[in-house]
């Protein structure tokens, strides 16, 4: 089983509300593929690089 998609992408965070999106989804992967809180690490930034 893969965690990441095959046809992933990059994008430019364009906003700090973007960013809050993006971290809400990226949050709720784990759930998702119903990983156990063992089985991955999320780590959170407050500072967004210029």
């Amino acid at each position: 089983m893969s965690i990441l998609m095959d046809e992933s992408y990059d994008h430019i965070v364009r906003d700090a509300n973007e960013l809050i999106v993006f971290r809400k989804n990226i949050s709720a992967n784990p759930k998702k593929a119903r990983l156990k809180p063992d089985e991955y690490s999320l780590q959170f930034r407050n500072a967004l690089a210029i």
